[in-house]
């Protein structure tokens, strides 16, 4: 979508790979930030919410402003923000594995979620190219944005919650 978005506003071919790069840059430069801010008993669901809202609202920055510059911003904020949500996302699989699911076992929970995420991902792209064609990509990355900020705050009302129950049980 990315991509695309670009060479509609007239990037040329490098300048989308550059773009598109700063993801991954963003995912290797930062994502052992997650562990550490982990570790410092940070919760991992606050990890996470904070990873997915930054997200959000990078991807609102290019739907808002379809313009080299800010979806450069977004590409990078949004590599940063799934850095972030990374580690959280598997400790609480694992987590959950250990515990509610401990029946099914470990292997399978995580293998689960490992063919959620890409069938996730197939279904997302077939949605999202059916939308661009009808609604434009700026209008799609908006969606996009809207969709990870939902995402979030259901995250964030569950985990958060259960987060302050099992503080208020030490306590």
């Amino acid at each position: 979508l990315v991509a695309l978005q670009l060479d509609a506003i007239g990037a040329s071919a490098a300048d989308i790979g550059r773009v598109l790069m700063t993801y991954f840059i963003a995912i290797a430069l930062l994502g052992p930030l997650a562990p550490r801010l982990y570790e410092r008993r940070l919760p991992a669901s606050l990890v996470g919410f904070c990873g997915a809202l930054l997200s959000a609202i990078s991807l609102a920055v290019a739907a808002t402003w379809p313009a080299y510059w800010a979806i450069l911003f977004a590409v990078f904020g949004a590599g940063v923000g799934h850095a972030l949500v990374r580690v959280p996302q598997v400790s609480m699989a694992m987590e959950i594995s250990e515990s509610r699911l401990r029946h099914i076992g470990t292997n399978a929970v995580l293998g689960s979620l490992r063919t959620l995420e890409r069938a996730g991902s197939i279904v997302a792209l077939v949605v999202l190219s059916l939308l661009a064609s009808a609604m434009g990509y700026p209008f799609t990355i908006g969606v996009v944005s809207a969709w990870v900020f939902i995402g979030a705050l259901v995250f964030a009302a569950a985990y958060f919650r259960r987060d302050q129950r099992r503080t208020s049980n030490i306590i």
